[in-house]
């Protein structure tokens, strides 16, 4: 038992699970990159090339490596306390 807000079991199933898991991983940080890019896109209203052409290490680069990372760090402090997925393999 987790102290999760939300806590889903798939013991019969862990294969189910890790996908599960890995599913809702991957739709929290994609959601929170696109909120925190789309909120600093209406504050600059210029145009994003994410950092891939220019200099290396330029400012698009810098914003959407943190942005990312911002990103990750959300889903494990907060997305893991909102929904936990119960699996055999889950550690």
């Amino acid at each position: 038992m987790s102290n999760s807000i939300f806590e889903i079991n798939f013991n019969d199933m862990p294969e189910y699970g890790e996908l599960v898991n890995s599913l809702y991983m991957i739709s929290f940080i994609l959601i929170i990159i696109h909120i925190l890019l789309s909120s600093s896109l209406k504050e600059t209203k210029s145009n994003f090339n994410f950092g891939i052409t220019g200099d290396i290490f330029n400012s698009n680069f810098i914003n959407l490596l943190s942005i990312i990372l911002i990103s990750v760090l959300s889903y494990y402090l907060i997305g893991k306390k909102i929904v936990y997925i119960n699996y055999k393999d889950n550690n």
